[in-house]
């Protein structure tokens, strides 16, 4: 469930402007909030709540009944400076998320209604080992909670956006509670006095699963890898018939072999004919595959595949050796390499 169509007609304000929908920040706090619209409508904006404490309130919808199933709550934001426990979702006697700015930690506190008194019963963490939580410093957070047989196992997900951080977690255990108490309260985002509320948040999501780590809003991607990471080398377009230093190679030739796309001296490692023998060198990435095409004939004859496909195995990234018999037999013979 993405809150942004409930939010769109939530109730906020208080009568003193606060929350309201502000242009994110740049530079400064704030600025760190990526735009990530679950909608598909285009989002640049964040939600100002100015350490005030007023809500955006969504009615209860049978959206919000998890009961014994799992469900995942994430958002970005900024903490106010000063002021230590923050609230930053909650639905009454139900399940709240929270951040504390002075002690460093993030806490899910879910209502077990079994008990006589103290119904919350916490998960927490400092997830940086300290004090993981900087007034003014952009973050992700993110609680995924699975209600099981005898407890409620908790991944807590945190990320400093501001200073470039790693995405951070932390299992817990709620012991005793094995559903999530449902009550017609209604949901609400930041704290409810200004003693507990948050500076910025944006792009709330709720699931009503448990959302591995490679699908959270801040999910690292893959390091880029073969053609793409020499790409992020040397800067290139991506354009892999560019050639971005004007000489006889492309930028996909300059990879293939081994070469420096923005050093026309250098052109990797080039084939060779040798005893009938043709020898080349190719980049070790097992997404490739090459063909050795001949032709004895340029103007009257084509291009015949005297082996391949042949895969490349190696994933070394270093260049890789290799031989093809094409013979001696012929008066002429002209050869061409295929990799892709």
């Amino acid at each position: 469930m993405d809150l942004t169509q409930l939010i769109a007609g939530a109730s906020g304000g208080g009568g003193i402007d606060f929350p309201k929908g502000v242009d994110r920040n740049e530079p400064g706090e704030g600025s760190y909030l990526p735009t990530i619209p679950q909608s598909g409508v285009t989002n640049a904006g964040v939600s100002y709540f100015n350490a005030k404490g007023n809500h955006w309130a969504v009615a209860d919808t049978n959206l919000f009944d998890f009961g014994t199933s799992a469900f995942s709550f994430e958002t970005f934001v900024t903490p106010t400076t000063g002021i230590g426990y923050q609230t930053v979702a909650e639905k009454d006697e139900e399940w709240r998320v929270s951040i504390n700015e002075s002690k460093g930690e993030l806490t899910l506190a879910v209502w077990d209604a079994s008990l006589a008194s103290n119904n919350w019963v916490i998960a927490q963490a400092k997830l940086d080992g300290t004090n993981s939580f900087t007034g003014s410093v952009d973050y992700y957070i993110g609680v995924v909670a699975t209600p099981g047989a005898s407890n409620t196992a908790v991944t807590l997900y945190y990320q400093n956006l501001t200073d470039g951080g790693d995405l951070l977690s932390a299992e817990r255990t709620i012991a005793g509670v094995t559903s999530i108490h449902n009550t017609t309260n209604s949901f609400l985002l930041n704290g409810d006095t200004n003693q507990r509320a948050v500076r910025y948040m944006d792009e709330v999501r709720i699931v009503t699963r448990a959302l591995g780590e490679s699908e959270l809003l801040v999910a690292a991607a893959a390091d880029p890898s073969g053609f793409d990471a020499f790409v992020d080398k040397y800067d290139l377009s991506g354009d892999p018939s560019a050639n971005a230093d004007n000489d006889e190679l492309t930028d996909w030739g300059e990879y293939v072999f081994g070469g420096n796309p923005t050093n026309s001296g250098d052109i990797g490692t080039q084939p060779s004919l040798v005893s009938g023998g043709y020898l080349f060198s190719i980049v070790g990435d097992n997404t490739l595959q090459y063909y050795v095409l001949t032709n004895t004939n340029l103007v009257e004859g084509g291009w015949g595949t005297n082996t391949g496909p042949v895969a490349i195995t190696d994933e070394s990234g270093e260049l890789g050796s290799y031989t093809n018999a094409v013979g001696t037999a012929d008066d002429e013979l002209f050869i061409k390499l295929l990799v892709e």
